[in-house]
């Protein structure tokens, strides 16, 4: 499994303590990386019912 991480945030705290090998999209989240993940850990800050995370829910 390769541990990708994104935030909504352009800037959010602690991204420089991740190590080199993660992956990382901020400003937003990505579509491509949801709808291809196998596994969703969604911060208690984003609403389940975000656009994008429901499509990635609804991909079977």
């Amino acid at each position: 499994m390769t541990p990708r991480v994104m935030d909504t945030r352009v800037t959010p705290p602690g991204l420089d303590k991740l190590p080199q090998e993660v992956e990382r999209h901020v400003g937003g989240l990505n579509d491509e990386w949801l709808l291809a993940a196998d596994l969703i850990v969604a911060s208690p800050g984003i609403a389940l019912a975000h656009p994008s995370l429901s499509a990635a829910a609804s991909v079977t």
